[in-house]
C-alpha cells in the first residue's frame, strides 16, 4: 500500500494538517499489509532533521505499530537516511538526495 500524504510542510503537495485530517488518511491504511510505502517517516524513526528535530507523524507511527509491515519504506527527510529495525518491521528511508538534493546515497536494496 502506498500513499504520497504528509503532515503540512511548506507548501508542497499532499498535505494535511496534524491531527484528525492526517489521522483520517492513515486509518485508509488497510489492515494487512506487508509492505507499506509513505512520503514521509513516522515519528522518531529516522525523521531526524539536521538540527535535530523530529519531524516524522505520530499518527503515522501508531497506524504502523498497530499494522505490523513487514517493511515500511520512505524518504522525506533527507539526511536521516538508512534503516531502522523493530521486532515487526524493518524501516527504510530510501532518500537518495542529501539535504542539498545531491543523489549521493546508495539505493537500499530489500529482499523479502
Amino acid at each position: 500500500y502506498g500513499s504520497p500524504y504528509q503532515p503540512w510542510f511548506y507548501n508542497w503537495a499532499f498535505n494535511k494538517q496534524r491531527g484528525t485530517d492526517i489521522k483520517l488518511i492513515w486509518d485508509k491504511i488497510p489492515e494487512k499489509i506487508d509492505v507499506l510505502i509513505t512520503h514521509g517517516p513516522p515519528y522518531k524513526i529516522l525523521d531526524q532533521t539536521a538540527i535535530g528535530q523530529f519531524v516524522g507523524c505520530e499518527d503515522l507511527l501508531a497506524k504502523v505499530n498497530k499494522i505490523k509491515p513487514k517493511i515500511h519504506i520512505f524518504g522525506h527527510i533527507h539526511e536521516a537516511y538508512g534503516t531502522f529495525e523493530t521486532k515487526y518491521t524493518k524501516f527504510v528511508n530510501a532518500s537518495i538526495c542529501t539535504l542539498q538534493y545531491k543523489p549521493t546515497n546508495l539505493p537500499i536494496i530489500i529482499d523479502l
